[in-house]
């Protein structure tokens, strides 16, 4: 099981640090103040699709294929892990906004939504 790191102290949101490292086959500890990556922020599903989104060169097809999940899919799970990690820019969420209202709208067909999401992003 791993833990994942909390994201801010429970009583004034602050951030927290890691101060201790423990194996716990030959129970050695090991103190100090450890500065966590940006990823400890996700969760292990969100490591995974890291993972595979790194394996496959960012890929999308062949993540589509590693993990048996939709473009749709693996579309949403990169914008959610660039929310997660700050890098989701808010011009991005927009234009996005926007080519989903005008499929909605049917103003655009699927084919000319994925082409502009794929070029936005």
């Amino acid at each position: 099981m791993t833990n994942q790191k909390i994201p801010g102290c429970p009583s004034c949101k602050g951030e927290v640090i890691v101060t201790e490292y423990r194996c716990p086959k030959c129970d050695i500890t090991v103190k100090g103040q450890f500065r966590a990556g940006p990823f400890t922020g996700l969760d292990n599903e969100q490591v995974t699709f890291v993972a595979a989104f790194l394996a496959s060169q960012g890929n999308i097809k062949q993540v589509e294929a590693r993990l048996g999940i939709s473009y749709p899919t693996v579309k949403a799970k990169l914008k959610e892990i660039n929310r997660i990690l700050g890098l989701e820019e808010e011009e991005t969420d927009k234009k996005t906004g926007e080519i989903l209202e005008k499929l909605e709208a049917g103003e655009i067909d699927v084919e000319e939504a994925l082409y502009k999401l794929e070029k936005e992003t």
